[in-house]
């Protein structure tokens, strides 16, 4: 009678502790369907299979990183892109057309975020790419930014920069395309001056841990140094080491300092309280910045003054207004960067040329 009763106490004690570990996992773990989205349909290219004129311009040159040989790398590249406010369109297209231009080597994949107003911009935009050397296919999805709100209001997070639900969605993006493993997080107004496949091999050189390489100055005692346009984010291992974990710790530290928030803030806070066991500095040439750091670019070299590699651009130096590339169509400016956003503006997309 006595080990019956033992028994049932031992029973009794194994279950309330199934019980505790089960509801722990579940606080930790608890899935968030209203974010994921189930596999959509990828739209591939469907122009007629002829090659476009080819562009006489010195911009379709190759560009390789020094140092790097031309490879061919295995399977897509994949691109993650929050296009939800009607006015990024122009800026969205200028993107697309350095990745027609220079993309050579690697199939791409396009992951858009758009809203009700860009939606169909966004569509005949990338309906127009003419022919290129490498597949390329694309999916959009319409956010219901309420969902990305509701998240960050649980945790008392008020997003107060202009880009508002946009910007602060490329922290759940991991989340959203759940079907894919990696992707470069883009902002709309970058740039590629070279092919973006070489941009995905620096996926190889994170350690196990590291989640997220971007531009990281070495003066890292302000936000504002912080740059998040170009990420490579390794969604796998984000949604392995349950990345919310850090990012709600993230987030009680940052609302004890700043009094503006967006998706910049979040991850100079992670950055601040994980350093490099989360984070992989991107090299500056993949991200240059604020509209200083590269107008001696020429396509004579493809570097500036300080020998930079052109990788990639960012034209934030007009603040909210997002007015950079009226900036850059200014008539002041001899052959550099200036020149390339110019031709980006005014060539028709089926005369961008991708083919040497």
């Amino acid at each position: 009678m006595a080990k019956k009763k033992y028994r049932q106490i031992t029973c009794t004690l194994l279950l309330s502790v199934v019980v505790v570990v089960c509801v722990c996992i579940w606080i930790n773990y608890r899935p968030r369907p209203n974010i994921r989205h189930d596999s959509s349909e990828i739209y591939e290219n469907k122009m007629d299979k002829k090659k476009s004129t080819c562009c006489k311009s010195l911009f379709c040159r190759d560009n390789i990183p020094p140092q790097k040989q031309k490879t061919r790398m295995e399977g897509p590249v994949h691109f993650c892109i929050a296009a939800g406010k009607v006015e990024i369109v122009k800026e969205f297209e200028p993107l697309v057309k350095t990745l027609v231009l220079h993309a050579k080597r690697t199939d791409m994949v396009l992951h858009i975020l758009t809203g009700n107003d860009s939606n169909n911009e966004i569509k005949k935009i990338l309906n127009a790419i003419p022919y290129i050397p490498v597949k390329f296919k694309y999916e959009l999805i319409p956010l219901n930014t309420d969902i990305i709100l509701n998240e960050t209001l649980k945790i008392n997070l008020k997003i107060t920069h202009h880009s508002e639900i946009w910007g602060m969605s490329k922290l759940y993006m991991y989340e959203i395309f759940n079907n894919v493993d990696k992707c470069i997080v883009l902002d709309t107004d970058i740039v590629f001056g070279t092919d973006p496949a070489f941009l995905w091999e620096l996926f190889m050189d994170q350690e196990d841990q590291q989640m997220i390489s971007m531009r990281i100055t070495n003066d890292m005692t302000e936000s504002y140094m912080f740059n998040s346009r170009l990420m490579l984010q390794d969604f796998s291992r984000m949604r392995q080491m349950t990345f919310s974990k850090f990012y709600f710790a993230a987030v009680k530290w940052l609302c004890r300092k700043v009094a503006v928030c967006s998706d910049k803030e979040v991850l100079f806070s992670l950055f601040k309280n994980n350093g490099s066991y989360l984070f992989r500095t991107l090299p500056v040439s993949w991200n240059l910045e604020l509209c200083h750091d590269f107008f001696g670019f020429s396509f004579e070299t493809y570097t500036d003054s300080q020998r930079r590699f052109f990788g990639g651009a960012h034209f934030n130096c007009a603040g909210a207004g997002n007015k950079a590339l009226e900036l850059f169509t200014a008539s002041d400016s001899a052959r550099n960067l200036r020149d390339y956003v110019k031709y980006l503006i005014n060539v028709p997309m089926q005369d961008v040329c991708s083919v040497m």
